[in-house]
């Protein structure tokens, strides 16, 4: 039996890894895992599945507001593996954390109103590659020139760093046949996998390293990857009202991951943008609007700051409602009346907010469920119309 660990902490409860971060390398023989990311679809639920696959039992600690602090798991909760994701938060206070796998998926910027700069967010990204020495694996983004210069600056400490790619070929890589790769190894076409976008396969290669590099054979990370339907809150189908399909991402609150989110979909595209804004530079869109994006439809504290932004690059409509619920439905039902009058009833909507959910909902989850209900609701209207 696998153990899989959920706890939801308060909003304003973010550091998991304060107390005991130096017992955690030296008071047990488990191994733990470590991601951190910039923006995409972790794969932190794909390597617990196949390591429930393994027969390796794992503890899964998410980062942020829903996650249990990893030294009360480390020392009450024995595993084999302990596969953790790690916030800028989070890092910038483990000084003496050494994971035994550590994966670092991407940068791009965040938390800008917490970090003062785009530098001092990498930095506290780059500690968790403090400790980091022989015996350890760091599973890096290829793709990236920065983390380029990380990966050669562990090797130079005697870190095994595997690399994965969409480019080129690498430790795990996407080829021009279209299939992932592992070792040199065929792992599976792309089209076996049942999540979408580049950023889904980027994710899918990290998985498969850090995976192996936690035990897992070829044919056992190939069943896990083959099994993921992705996750609520993170590029995942929410529903259809018609010929419309809704997305949502509600978790996407930088550009980087708009980004992936806005290329990932198909136009006739609606972008459902908006909450509590976090200092990104909006500007680094501005060329991917235009070219796929037919409406915005901004929403909550930072909507008329958004449209501003994108007026002029593409049809823009904002809502003002009350509550988090009256919004959704307001979003839902202006997404389909558009899509109706100008594209047949036929389209995709998306909601990769481009910020925080704090105006009107407790977090990002709460936002989803939120979307989730509304399309729900003019889904079950159409039908009895």
């Amino acid at each position: 039996m696998v153990s899989k660990f959920r706890i939801q902490f308060h909003k304003f409860v973010l550091a998991l890894l304060v107390a005991a971060a130096a017992l955690l390398s030296t008071a047990t023989a488990q191994r733990i895992t470590v991601l951190t990311h910039g923006s995409f679809s972790l794969p932190t639920e794909v390597i617990d599945g196949f390591t429930a696959a393994t027969g390796i039992e794992v503890v899964f600690l998410p980062a942020g507001d829903a996650g249990e602090a990893l030294n009360r798991a480390i020392l009450t909760k024995a595993r084999p593996v302990h596969v953790v994701e790690m916030s800028s938060f989070q890092l910038e206070r483990c000084p003496t954390f050494r994971p035994d796998v550590a994966v670092v998926l991407n940068l791009g910027e965040d938390h800008i109103d917490r970090h003062g700069s785009v530098a001092a967010y990498h930095q506290a990204k780059k500690n968790l590659l403090a400790n980091l020495g022989a015996g350890s694996t760091l599973v890096i983004n290829a793709d990236d020139r920065e983390l380029a210069g990380w990966a050669a600056e562990a090797e130079a400490r005697q870190v095994k760093v595997l690399r994965f790619s969409l480019e080129v070929p690498a430790d795990a890589h996407l080829a021009q046949d279209d299939h992932l790769y592992l070792q040199d190894q065929p792992l599976l076409a792309r089209g076996e996998l049942r999540v979408t976008g580049d950023h889904q396969v980027a994710n899918a290669l990290a998985t498969a390293l850090a995976s192996s590099a936690s035990g897992a054979t070829l044919e056992q990370v190939r069943a896990g990857l083959r099994a993921f339907e992705g996750l609520p809150g993170r590029y995942a189908y929410a529903g259809s009202v018609g010929a419309v399909r809704f997305l949502e991402d509600s978790i996407a609150t930088r550009p980087l991951a708009v980004a992936a989110a806005l290329q990932a979909t198909p136009k006739p595209l609606v972008w459902l943008a908006g909450g509590q804004a976090k200092g990104a530079n909006l500007t680094d869109l501005r060329a991917l609007v235009a070219d796929k994006v037919d409406l915005l439809i901004t929403f909550g504290e930072s909507g008329p700051e958004f449209a501003r932004a994108y007026a002029g690059l593409t049809r823009v409509q904002s809502v003002a409602e009350p509550t988090g619920a009256a919004t959704m439905r307001a979003l839902v039902e202006r997404a389909l009346a558009y899509l109706h009058e100008y594209h047949h009833g036929r389209g995709n909507v998306l909601l990769a907010p481009l910020a925080t959910s704090f105006d009107q909902f407790t977090d990002y989850e709460a936002r989803g469920q939120a979307f989730r209900a509304a399309v729900e609701a003019a889904s079950t209207a159409a039908e009895h119309a």
